[in-house]
């Protein structure tokens, strides 16, 4: 008796596991096998995915045990935090760049709703460079970029013509040689690190001989960050001063 529930359980525990190898990756061929008589590669499977969001609703394909990735939709004011099985709350499928949280497993259509975060108050402040040294040049250019976190990507690609305010912090000082006078120092914030880049804010200054602290204030357009990377030029005008740059950092804000 003991030994027919043992084969009872065995044959359950194949017919589930078949079960589920034939919801993840598909089905045979309805002829069983190949016209030379041998078996077919299993076909995968895939499931219709209803993606619901600001514009409407549309349907996708997902492919079982592959990662899924989706358009970002916008919505003007907000920012897309991701798609979830549920209006509010929920669990979420596909993040806010567009990827699914991990390769799809659901072997039935399902519904996903977008979610969605205003853009009002948020911000962003970078972690600080050379917060323990100084950085000492003449006569060229330094570059810092600042790469913003996901959700200000989704945000900024949702609100290309909004407000942004990037503030730049960092001290500065200037030793002259010799007998030499000061030199300015222009700061420019640019969408880029190529000869097409744009300068989208710029402001120029003289340090004095000590450190002293500096907040450098720029009002952009969300779009002139469309990659998602913050860059920041210091120019110094001539090579007979050397220029002492420590703790820079960027914040980013929504109007």
């Amino acid at each position: 008796m003991k030994k027919i529930i043992r084969l009872s359980l065995v044959l359950v525990l194949i017919l589930s596991l078949g079960m589920q190898l034939v919801s993840c990756i598909g089905v045979w061929d309805e002829n069983g096998g190949s016209s030379g008589g041998g078996p077919k590669e299993p076909q995968e499977k895939t499931v219709t995915v209803t993606l619901v969001n600001a514009l409407g609703s549309e349907d996708i394909v997902a492919t079982c045990d592959k990662e899924l990735k989706v358009s970002q939709p916008t919505k003007s004011g907000y920012y897309f935090v991701g798609y979830y099985d549920s209006e509010v709350g929920g669990t979420c499928y596909i993040d806010g760049l567009g990827t699914s949280n991990s390769v799809w497993q659901e072997s039935f259509p399902k519904k996903l709703y977008a979610q969605w975060k205003s853009i009002s108050g948020m911000s962003y402040d970078s972690e600080v460079d050379n917060a323990d040294k100084a950085y000492e040049f003449g006569f060229y250019s330094k570059t810092y970029f600042y790469r913003l976190p996901d959700e200000f990507k989704s945000a900024i690609r949702g609100n290309l013509n909004e407000n942004m305010n990037v503030t730049v912090h960092f001290k500065a000082k200037e030793v002259p040689k010799g007998i030499s006078s000061y030199a300015p120092v222009t700061v420019k914030l640019r969408d880029g690190n190529d000869e097409g880049a744009i300068t989208v804010g710029k402001t120029t200054l003289t340090p004095p001989n000590e450190y002293k602290s500096y907040d450098l204030n720029f009002s952009v357009k969300a779009g002139d960050f469309s990659n998602g990377i913050v860059y920041v030029i210091f120019d110094l005008g001539y090579a007979n001063t050397s220029l002492y740059l420590r703790n820079i950092s960027v914040s980013v804000s929504f109007d």
